[in-house]
């Protein structure tokens, strides 16, 4: 698992306030049935959320509320999901340490491309953070090395933002 959102932004230095933890995995088996059977008879609380077919997200585990930090453990099936946590984890990864747990965290270029994939308004919108951080110009050029790997819809929203963003950047 590798830690993205806002916890991940702020390790990067763009700072963005949130109360939970968001890990990133690419396994299935999270959300299988029997994964929680135990830890779900704790006072923590845990709610397993499944995907349909429409969904983007296999899948999303909530930990909490009354965890110190709640965690949202996002399953995301796909290739190019699984070059995020192999980049993250590998040679050159960052890591931090989280309420005690050294854990591996995404490169901003790979949380850009997450929040492409989310889709949602606020998310691009939010993706404009990059802008402000002084490496945002090597962050686009990985972005755009990746993006052939995206679903179909990623790379069309990449190619409405890139220039406009690329302009703001030379300004």
């Amino acid at each position: 698992m590798v830690v993205i959102g806002a916890t991940a932004l702020a390790t990067h230095g763009l700072v963005r306030s949130t109360a939970d933890l968001d890990l990133l995995a690419v396994d299935e088996l999270i959300i299988a049935g029997r994964t929680w059977t135990e830890a779900r008879k704790g006072t923590i609380g845990i709610d397993v959320r499944a995907g349909d077919e429409h969904d983007p997200l296999r899948g999303v585990v909530r930990i909490g509320p009354s965890a110190r930090v709640p965690v949202d453990i996002v399953v995301i099936a796909g290739r190019w999901a699984r070059r995020i946590v192999d980049r993250s984890i590998g040679p050159g990864g960052m890591r931090s340490v989280f309420s005690g747990f050294e854990l591996p965290v995404a490169r901003l270029s790979d949380i850009l491309l997450l929040k492409l994939y989310a889709a949602a308004t606020d998310e691009v919108e939010d993706a404009e953070l990059f802008l402000r951080h002084p490496t945002a110009p090597a962050v686009m050029d990985e972005v755009a090395n990746e993006i052939a790997y995206m679903p179909r819809d990623c790379r069309e929203r990449w190619a409405r933002l890139e220039p406009r963003w690329r302009a703001r950047l030379a300004r």
